[in-house]
């Protein structure tokens, strides 16, 4: 299997390395790299073990730089030593990945070559640790409201990646665990066919290499819907002003339909470009550009926009509500409404560039 290489990333190994290289050779693998990610002194003699393998090689960071920098420094080393290479499986090295689990990941990729394959755990097995199970759970809901991708594990390490998608992927932002996230936000943007196969859940002790912490790398995932947040937060502040004041300006002149519509539309001119220069920029960065998309935002906020003036009317109509309480009725309605903003921003009006022409392989 010279046309595979197997990508192992690794931090202050124990003996489970040693395990996961012996059973990769005896299964067949002939090429593989092991990148010590800064580990100890301690835990040199794994990597002398592993450097004296036929047909592995060992290539070391001077200091711990997290497993998105180590698969980054693998990939990159595949390109410029393995040009006529199908691509590359990335393993973790503690032996969470059953040998006959990777092998049948690479019988997948050998009959899906312009594929990306991912290892897809059970989780429901009783030995999977309760943190592991949450960060999964919490991750796959995550990724499925940002990116729309259906998957039954978004952490698995155990993945198969053709090489001409590995350029395109050392351009992605990430050094640690989110690297791996980001891959599936570009699987998915560039419409590349991603397949799972079910592979074992195995934990046993403290085996976990890279130190994975489930509630804190989850909530580094959600840059994206954090970042959109805070752009809303901007946009909604900008709104809400502009429409108490115009609103307190207007009160006494005009009857109250005609006065919230006109309330409503004034700040929502004022607030929408805010919101557009800001989502466009720090948002949906890789998002197609023109007029066209501008016309989209601007149909979804005229729809947004009658959406929370009919809902703020009748519900102010109906609880009664006037003065200041109709602008907090409207700050509530404005909240509902961000998740379908944020939905039909992502998938509509900040549609995803598509390139032009993968790189060649």
């Amino acid at each position: 299997m010279k046309d595979i290489t197997v990508i192992i990333p690794s931090y202050n190994p124990g003996d489970e390395l040693m395990l996961v290289l012996n059973n990769l050779i005896a299964s067949g693998f002939e090429d593989i790299v092991v990148v010590n990610d800064g580990s100890n002194p301690a835990h040199d003699s794994a990597f002398r073990y592993a450097q004296s393998l036929p047909g592995c090689t060992v290539i070391s960071h001077e200091f711990n730089m997290g497993k998105g920098m180590a698969l980054k420094s693998g990939f990159s080393y595949f390109l410029k030593n393995r040009p006529e290479g199908l691509g590359v499986i990335t393993v973790d090295g503690d032996n969470q990945h059953h040998i006959e689990d990777i092998c049948a990941v690479e019988k997948k990729f050998r009959g899906n070559p312009d594929a990306v394959i991912m290892g897809a755990r059970d989780f429901s097995s009783a030995n999977v640790p309760s943190l592991s199970r949450l960060g999964n759970t919490l991750t796959r809901y995550a990724i499925r409201f940002i990116s729309g991708m259906k998957l039954s594990d978004t952490q698995c390490g155990l993945r198969a990646i053709p090489a001409k998608y590995l350029p395109d992927f050392l351009q992605l932002k990430g050094e640690r665990f989110e690297f791996e996230t980001q891959m599936l936000f570009e699987i998915k943007g560039r419409e590349i066919q991603l397949l799972e196969v079910p592979i074992r859940a195995i934990y046993f002790g403290d085996m976990l290499s890279f130190h994975y912490r489930p509630i804190k790398d989850t909530l580094l995932l959600g840059g994206l819907v954090f970042r959109f947040l805070a752009v809303s937060i901007i946009s909604t502040l900008v709104d809400l002003g502009a429409f108490t004041l115009l609103n307190m300006l207007l009160m006494g002149s005009l009857e109250k339909s005609t006065r919230l519509l006109l309330a409503t539309v004034l700040g929502r001119l004022v607030s929408s470009m805010v919101n557009f220069l800001l989502n466009r920029r720090a948002v949906f960065r890789n998002a197609e550009g023109g007029q066209s998309t501008l016309a989209r935002f601007y149909a979804w906020a005229v729809v947004q926009m009658f959406l929370s003036y009919s809902l703020v009317f009748s519900f102010t109509e109906l609880l009664r509500i006037h003065g200041g309480g109709e602008s907090g009725a409207k700050l509530v309605i404005d909240f509902v409404l961000f998740f379908a903003s944020f939905l039909i921003q992502r998938t509509w009006v900040f549609q995803q560039k598509k390139p032009s022409q993968l790189p060649p392989k």
